[in-house]
Parts: C-alpha cells; structure tokens; sequence
C-alpha cells in the first residue's frame, strides 16, 4: 500500500518534472543570449571599450586580494575579508568601471595570496556594458537564488508543520533533521553564489558561506544513520544528491586545476540533486504521516471495540460503568433504568438463536428510535440493558417507556408473528442517599426484576386457569 501511494505521488509530480525541463531550456537560452553580447577575457587583454555607455568588467573570485589595473593605472582593489585569520574564504563578484582613458590598454587582474589562505580562485572574467553583465550575473544565479530561496522556506515551514505534528507521526528525529539539512542546503546554494553579499557584510558571508558546506556532510550522515535499514525513499533522495554534488565537485576540480570550464548543466547538479532531495523528504513525510493516521484509526477502532457491543452497536456493559463513574461529579437530576427482554430464552429455543439475535437488535433499534439523543443507552450483556437519562420525570419515562413496549411488540409481531415484551423499572438519583449511580442502578434494577416476577406469576396463573382439572 506505501509503495501504491508513492507510485501515484511520484506520477503526480511528472508535469512538474516537464516544466522544470522547460524552465532550463529557456534559462540556457537566455545565459547564451546574455553571454553573446559580452567579451569573456583573460589577463593581458587590450581593453576596447567601443561605443558601449558604461564599461564594466565582472568577476567572480574566491579568496585572495585582488587587483586590477589598466595599464599601470590601478582601477580595483578587493580585500578578500577572510574569516578567522584568513583561513576560510568566501567566493565573490566584482564589477569594475573601466575609466574612459582606458581604451587600448593592457588589461591587468593580480591576486595576493595570503599565507592562511587555503583556496584561491579566479573564474571567467567577462567585459561589456554594465547593464548586460548585470543581467548575466542575475541569469547565472537565477536558479541558485530560486532554489535557495525555496529550500529555505520549505526548510522552516517543514520544521513547524514536524514539531506541530509531533504527536501524530513517527520519525520526527529525521523529519526535523530533514528540515535543517534543507535550511543549510538553502544558506549554501544562496551564499556560494553570491547572494549572501547582498544580506550580509563580510567576513559575515564567508562564515556563512563555509560552515554551510561544511555541514551538509555530517547532516546527511546523520539522516542516513536515522534512516539505517528502513528502505525509506528518503535514502534514495540523500545517495542522489549525494552523486550529483561528486559529480559537480569534479567538474570543480577540473575547472580550478586545468581551467576546463564547467558546463552549465554540470553547474545544475547541487540544484538538482537538492530538488531530489525534497521531493524524497516530502514523500517520507506523507507516507509516515499516512501511516500514523492509519495506525490512529485502527487503535481508535479498537478502542471503539471495546466498549461497543458489536451485535447492537450499542455502548456496552464497561461503557456503561465509566458512565456511572462521571454521573458521580455531574450535579444534574438524572434517571436510570434497568431493562430486560421477556422470553429471549424462548425465542432462541423455538426459531434458534439468530432469532434471538434478532430480537436483541430489534431492542436496540426501539431504544435509539424512542430515546433518540436524550438517553444514554447501553446493552449490559445477555438480555439486560440501561437507559441513562438527565432532567426526566415519572411521567416522562411512564410515557417514553409505553413507546417502547408498544414497538417491540410490532417488531415482534413483524418479525415472528409474536409480540415481544420487555421488563423494566427506574430510580431517580434524589432516591439515594449521596446519589451514587451504582446504587441508582441497583434501585432500578431490583424493580425491573419486581416487575418481571409480577409477569411471570401472572402467566402461570393465566396458565393454570387454563389448564382442565
């Protein structure tokens, strides 16, 4: 059955799969597009500025001082703002104006290592109009930006919707870590490409940039230690992501050792591999949650079972007495009557014991049709059953214990050809001495059998007169 449920999820999600391979087509087209109307450039290049209204340069540095002259002229200087004495780096993007004297120029980029530097990188520089190199830095981290934003949000609204059902699903140790993870993965994909400049002042953005890559790791050991022999889709999402960053991390290395520029959909991968990751996450958490509810409505049937008869669907005998034991702290008026079927034993040796059976169901169908949803009613085992019943009088019950006698005899005559009848009697709770319903009961129930004695004495008469000397 969860693997039917998943089956449908995931064919659900095939128009979605189809428009994220729309999405990318048209993201491709628009980075060639942006990528065409600039100049990608390297060191000793001669500046020519042409017609363009505001030249620029873009860069994209990991670590390290930078410097970049036109000439002998000196046009940038960036500090690296490296965390903890240099030791962790943050990836960057530059955009410097080339001045109007700059044209014909030999174009010159300088990094100074530091000596605690530990990765320095200088990526594809480009050069033209501010306003498209602009545009192209956007187009590049559109999907980082997009997936970030949306890992981050998801992670958060996950982590509330696990903690607020925490009582009704099983897992919640992985549910919540599933939440972090996502809430890291989405500070990393933000922060790798740049986007944590926009938030935070350096050296703040590398910190944030660095621990978030140095968590996702442990993270996703962790979960897979939670996940340890469960067969959970979720592993399946983790060892895909898991190979789409191994994947990307050698695209990484090739591109920061021989300068082999990365592919654009090798730059997807993270991206990917995240998606997978929370479209798993989502799946997880629906099939325990599923499985959870499922769990609840059987314990809750169960439950049901037992205080249910199940021949009458009538409350039974333990029902009955937790009752008794409320009536003890309700301060209201209230009556209870003890009722018995007259001559079940008969009927069940005459027409057999589905016969009986259904004189018993017949009893409670007159007791829920005559008391409606004024009573409590219950089936105390056998032939014997109570009625419960709040601010009644005598006359009340007189009347409403007519119309019972008076529909057992119909469901009798229309089932056997024979009137059923039924003994009964009541008490009211003034009767008692402190009101305990227990003895309440007891009253009511010693004048039911009062009246069942009186029937019985009163057929055998009948009999005896009948029968010749």
């Amino acid at each position: 059955m969860r693997r039917v449920r998943a089956g449908k999820m995931i064919l659900s999600l095939l128009p979605a799969i189809l428009l994220l391979a729309v999405l990318i087509a048209v993201w491709l087209q628009t980075l060639k597009a942006w990528r065409s109307v600039s100049t990608q450039v390297e060191e000793g290049w001669t500046i020519e500025t042409g017609r363009l209204s505001l030249p620029s340069l873009m860069l994209r540095v990991t670590g390290g001082d930078v410097y970049v002259y036109a000439g002998e002229e000196e046009i940038l200087h960036s500090s690296s703002h490296a965390a903890f004495g240099g030791s962790l780096n943050g990836s960057r993007h530059l955009f410097v104006m080339i001045p109007e004297d700059a044209e014909g120029k030999v174009l010159d980029i300088r990094i100074l290592i530091g000596e605690e530097e530990v990765n320095t990188l200088l990526e594809n520089a480009y050069f033209g109009e501010y306003e498209n190199l602009f545009r192209l830095f956007i187009t590049e981290a559109l999907p980082s930006m997009v997936v970030g934003s949306f890992m981050l949000l998801f992670g958060f609204v996950f982590l509330c919707l696990t903690v607020g059902f925490s009582l009704a699903t099983e897992g919640i140790a992985e549910h919540v870590l599933g939440a972090i993870i996502c809430i890291d993965l989405g500070l990393w994909l933000l922060a790798t490409h740049g986007m944590g400049a926009v938030f935070l002042r350096a050296p703040y953005d590398t910190i944030v940039e660095s621990f978030s890559s140095l968590l996702i790791l442990p993270l996703l050991l962790m979960m897979l230690y939670f996940l340890r022999g469960a067969g959970s889709y979720l592993e399946t999402g983790i060892w895909t992501f898991a190979a789409c960053m191994g994947i990307y991390l050698i695209y990484a290395a090739s591109e920061s050792m021989y300068g082999v520029r990365m592919p654009d959909m090798a730059s997807l991968l993270p991206i990917f591999g995240c998606l997978c990751l929370v479209v798993t996450l989502i799946l997880n958490y629906y099939l325990n949650i599923s499985s959870s509810y499922a769990r609840q409505e059987r314990y809750a049937s169960l439950s049901e079972q037992a205080y249910i008869d199940a021949l009458t669907s009538l409350p039974n005998r333990k029902s009955a007495e937790n009752i008794f034991r409320t009536l003890k702290t309700v301060g209201d008026s209230y009556a209870i009557i003890s009722m018995d079927l007259d001559n079940l034993k008969i009927i069940n040796d005459t027409y057999g014991h589905d016969a009986g059976d259904e004189m018993l169901k017949a009893c409670a169908r007159v007791l829920n049709e005559c008391f409606e949803e004024k009573a409590f009613r219950a089936r105390m085992g056998g032939d014997e059953f109570v009625v419960i019943i709040k601010r009644a009088s005598s006359k009340t019950l007189d009347a409403l214990l007519a119309k019972v006698e008076r529909r057992l005899k119909e469901e009798g005559v229309k089932l056997h050809q024979k009137p059923y009848g039924i003994s009964h009697g009541y008490a009211f709770k003034e009767e008692v001495i402190g009101g305990n319903p227990q003895t309440v009961f007891e009253l009511a129930d010693g004048r039911m059998y009062t009246q069942k004695t009186a029937k019985k004495e009163a057929t055998a008469r009948m009999l005896s007169g009948r029968t010749p000397e």
